[in-house]
This record gives structure tokens, sequence and C-alpha cells, in this order.
């Protein structure tokens, strides 16, 4: 899971680098993650709605540190 996960990512960055600006696919990513870390503040209103099936309980951590290497 953790291997494929991360080539995924990465071959989705790197193929969405080539076409256009990446930032908005970054954006997306870095909130299912925060979104699976159970990050948020108390005082802030955030309803969970994952984007991308592939980032779940298991793949979470493997993929933050690949975005944080981007």
């Amino acid at each position: 899971d953790h291997q494929l996960s991360k080539a995924l990512v990465r071959l989705l960055i790197k193929l969405s680098s080539k076409i256009s600006n990446h930032a908005p696919l970054l954006r997306k990513i870095a909130m299912d993650i925060h979104g699976q870390c159970e990050d948020v503040s108390e005082d802030t209103q955030f309803i969970h709605q994952p984007y991308f099936a592939i980032i779940n309980e298991k793949t979470h951590m493997v993929i933050l540190n690949n975005i944080l290497i981007v």
C-alpha cells in the first residue's frame, strides 16, 4: 500500500507539473491529509469530504512525507 501510494502521488504531481501549475492539486491533497490527521482546531468548522481515495488512514503519512519533499 505504502509504496504504491507513494509512486502514484509522485506520478500525479509530476504529470500535473508538466501540464500546468500544480498548486491547486497540492492544496486538495493537503486538505485530504489534514482531514485524515484530524488536525483541525476545534473552533474551525471543517467537514472532511475526501477528494482522493488513495489518501486514507494507512497512506496519509507516506503521502505527507512525499508532499513535503516536493
